[in-house]
C-alpha cells in the first residue's frame, strides 16, 4: 500500500512539473510571437472590413511580420571636440490605436514594405511609420545652406514644406495619407523635422536637428535617423546632412567659425568612415542649386 501510495505522489508530481512546464513554454511563445498582417486583421474589431481586407494580402508570399520595437531611453548626445549636449529620443508610438486604426494604411502600403514600415509598441496599444527603416551605410556628408532662421523656425518651415505635403500623398510605399505628420526624429523632447542633422550658426555654433549617430552593423557604420534633405530617397538613407545658416542668403559663404565646426564634424565622422565624400546638394538634385557658391569655399572643407 505504501509503495503504491508513492507511486501515485510520484506521477501526480510529475503531472504538476509538466503541466507548469507546459504553461512556462506557452507563456514564453506568446510573448515572443511576432505579430503579422492576418492576426492584426483577425483580431480587428470591425469583422466586416476584417473579412473584405484579406483578399487584398499577398497569397503567393508569407504574410508580412510587423515587429514591436524596443524604444530606446532619452541619452545624452556628445560630439567629438563639442561640450553642448542634446537629448536624442525615437518614439515609435505616436498613433493610438483606439483612436487611429492602422488597417486601411496596412492594405493600401505595398504589401512587401509593410513590414519595413509599420510598427507598434511593446503593448500594441500604439503605432508608428518608422521613416528610418531603410538606413544604410554612410556614404556621404550632404553641405547645404539656408537663410538665418531658429531651430523653430526651421522645424516648422520643413514640416510643412517637406512632410505635410508627403502626408496628404497617394504614395503607398508607406501609404499615410491623411494621417498627422511626424517625423518620429526627437531632439531635447521637441519633435524635430529639420532636414539637417547639423545646423551650423555664424559665429560656429552647432545645433542638432537629428541623431548624427552612427550605428555599427556587420562592421559597417550605419545613418541612424534619416532625413529628407537631398531630393532623393535612396541618397538620404546613406547620408549626414549638414547645414551652414547664412545671414545674406544665399550671397554670402561660412563664415571661418563655421568653417572650423564643420571640419571638427568632418574629422570625427572620418575616424568611423574613412571614405566618407563631402557632397553638396545639387550634386543629388539637379533641380537644385544649393549651397550657391560652393565652387568658391568648398576646398576649406576636409
Amino acid at each position: 500500500m505504501k509503495k503504491t501510495a508513492l507511486c501515485i505522489v510520484i506521477i501526480l508530481c510529475f503531472c504538476v512539473a509538466y503541466a507548469s512546464a507546459s504553461t512556462a513554454d506557452m507563456l514564453i511563445e506568446h510573448k515572443t510571437k511576432p505579430i503579422n498582417t492576418q492576426e492584426l486583421i483577425n483580431a480587428h474589431k470591425t469583422t466586416q472590413t476584417a473579412f473584405n481586407a484579406s483578399k487584398y494580402l499577398p497569397q503567393a508570399q508569407p504574410t508580412p511580420k510587423i515587429l514591436p520595437i524596443e524604444r530606446p531611453r532619452p541619452s545624452p548626445y556628445l560630439i567629438e571636440g563639442f561640450t553642448k549636449p542634446a537629448i536624442i529620443t525615437i518614439r515609435p508610438d505616436y498613433y493610438s490605436v483606439e483612436e487611429i486604426d492602422p488597417l486601411p494604411y496596412i492594405l493600401k502600403t505595398a504589401p512587401e514594405k509593410v513590414s519595413t514600415w509599420f510598427v507598434y509598441s511593446a503593448g500594441n496599444e500604439s503605432w508608428s511609420i518608422n521613416w528610418d527603416a531603410e538606413a544604410r551605410p554612410l556614404k556621404y556628408i550632404g553641405i547645404h545652406t539656408a537663410p538665418n532662421m531658429s531651430m523653430q523656425e526651421m522645424n516648422a518651415f520643413y514640416k510643412n514644406i517637406l512632410y505635410e505635403p508627403r502626408y496628404q500623398s497617394n504614395d503607398n510605399d508607406p501609404y499615410v495619407k491623411g494621417l498627422p505628420a511626424h517625423s518620429g526624429h526627437f531632439v531635447d523632447g521637441t519633435e524635430s523635422f529639420s532636414p539637417f542633422h547639423y545646423v551650423i550658426y555664424r559665429n560656429g555654433e552647432l545645433f542638432i536637428g537629428a541623431s548624427p549617430y552612427l550605428i555599427l552593423k556587420n562592421g559597417q557604420w550605419y545613418v541612424n535617423q534619416i532625413v529628407w534633405s537631398l531630393g532623393n530617397w535612396e541618397n538620404n538613407c546613406e547620408a549626414l546632412s549638414m547645414c551652414f545658416i547664412l545671414d545674406d542668403y544665399p550671397n554670402s559663404e561660412p563664415t571661418q567659425a563655421q568653417i572650423d565646426t564643420a571640419n571638427r564634424i568632418i574629422d570625427s565622422i572620418r575616424m568611423k568612415v574613412p571614405n566618407v565624400e563631402v557632397a553638396p546638394h545639387f550634386q543629388f538634385n539637379s533641380q537644385s542649386n544649393c549651397p550657391e557658391g560652393y565652387n568658391l569655399w568648398s576646398s576649406k572643407l576636409h
